[in-house]
């Protein structure tokens, strides 16, 4: 384990020894009625905004495959900084959780911070092996990739028809309907700019077209000093289109949160939403009148790609003290197609299961589909393994400041230089 990850065990121990509370009665947390004398698995699970309710299909298809052993649930969101606390908590206390529920991009993070142990490949056998490289490092699993989701610009088809519009392929294209749109009093962007998770979202689904489908290790070369934020006018403008969202949004598009932004376009109050599949679970539950279609938001050269996220992964923690049972359970949730179809229609996502492939169900489907054949998908596995969520996370506080008129753009683009050496993982 290296020293950077004991000094922050360090650090948190000493931090539960003056403030107990923070772990006492953690948030999100339940524990399931306990058989004396059986084993207790504990699952660590960091939810994104379509995630909640997962725990308990998981918890069901368990309890009837294992009904022997304790479940006790840790549930708290993904992009909060009480996952990372609470994992390395964990750790700190001697509790290690067996199980960690993140997404692909944790697999590799926490396998080189000593926090993971491989899966034994049978375990995945039967999901798609595009899916698991994304978490393979040295050559050994430390995920179980389970859903898939898509990101990209979710269009009203009924507005496009309306004003006889068609998804852009460049940026001259999406200008000429955003005109189109506000000549005929019609928002053209559904945004919301509340949270800095989605102004850091939204970026690397910019940065992804314009820099890392042409140059997958540019991340690299920041650290080594060959490029920068600061100096490149194609990754300025990465920022700046957030602000042009924004300028042909809602005037309160940075004062309101994704649920409400979901409710409003699901209303039909916007014609363009840059998202994810995740919008289209509340949306749903908003309206099943909407007819929507998805495309990606043009890049400078025209050839931008939908972006791919492989979101539910599930890890095995290397303090479990039931490691040939945690495998059992790894093996089930890898091979049970029934509980795959379930979360995959209650996510909007697609399951990486190999039986599945063909299985569609959400709104925007066919043309993710059609995008896939026409090889025009990207992994944001790319970006998010070259510059990965926390050090993307502070880069969008601050770009949120910007965006607020509390700083210029090239204080943020200065920042984002200044601190390029916290953006990998240290090994």
């Amino acid at each position: 384990m290296n020293k950077r990850f004991m000094l922050i065990l360090f650090l948190i121990v000493f931090a539960l020894a003056i403030s107990s509370f923070i772990f006492s009665v953690p948030d999100g947390e339940v524990i399931e009625k306990k058989k004396s004398g059986n084993p207790t698995i504990t699952i660590l699970a960091g939810q994104s905004t379509s995630d909640a309710g997962t725990e308990e299909m998981i918890q069901k298809v368990l309890e009837e495959k294992f009904p022997d052993v304790n479940f006790e649930w840790i549930c708290v969101g993904w992009a909060d900084d009480n996952y990372r606390l609470r994992l390395t908590g964990k750790y700190a206390i001697g509790n290690p959780p067996d199980i960690i529920i993140g997404k692909s991009q944790d697999a590799v993070v926490y396998a080189e911070s000593s926090v993971l142990l491989p899966i034994p490949p049978e375990c995945a056998a039967r999901i798609r092996e595009e899916e698991k490289q994304a978490v393979t490092s040295n050559g050994q699993l430390y995920g179980l990739p389970y859903t898939c989701q898509y990101q990209g610009v979710l269009y009203n088809k009924s507005i496009f028809a309306q004003y006889g519009l068609q998804p852009p392929e460049t940026k001259e294209e999406l200008a000429g309907i955003v005109t189109r749109l506000e000549a005929a009093g019609v928002v053209p962007f559904a945004s919301h700019y509340k949270e800095a998770w989605q102004v850091g979202n939204n970026t690397m689904q910019f940065l992804m077209n314009e820099i890392f489908q042409y140059n997958p290790v540019w991340g690299d070369e920041l650290r080594s000093g060959k490029s920068s934020f600061g100096q490149n006018e194609v990754v300025a403008g990465c920022f700046m289109n957030s602000g042009d969202i924004i300028s042909h949004s809602w005037e309160d598009a940075l004062q309101i949160d994704q649920f409400e932004c979901d409710e409003r376009f699901g209303q039909g109050n916007a014609a363009m939403y840059l998202t994810g599949c995740w919008s289209l679970q509340h949306i749903s539950q908003v309206t099943q009148d909407i007819n929507i279609g998805i495309f990606p938001y043009p890049n400078t050269n025209g050839d931008a790609k939908l972006i791919k996220e492989i979101n539910l992964s599930f890890m095995k923690g290397a303090g479990t003290r039931e490691s040939d049972l945690v495998d059992q359970i790894l093996l089930e949730l890898g091979t049970n197609q029934e509980l795959a179809k379930e979360i995959a229609d209650f996510t909007k996502g697609e399951s990486t299961l190999k039986e599945l492939a063909d299985y569609r169900i959400t709104e925007v489907q066919e043309e993710i589909s059609q995008y896939g054949k026409e090889n025009k998908v990207i992994d944001v596995t790319i970006g998010n393994m070259q510059l990965i969520w926390d050090y993307q996370s502070d880069v969008a506080e601050e770009e949120l400041l910007w965006l607020q008129g509390k700083k210029t753009l090239t204080e943020v683009l200065r920042y984002a230089d200044d601190n390029i050496q916290n953006s990998i993982a240290e090994k």
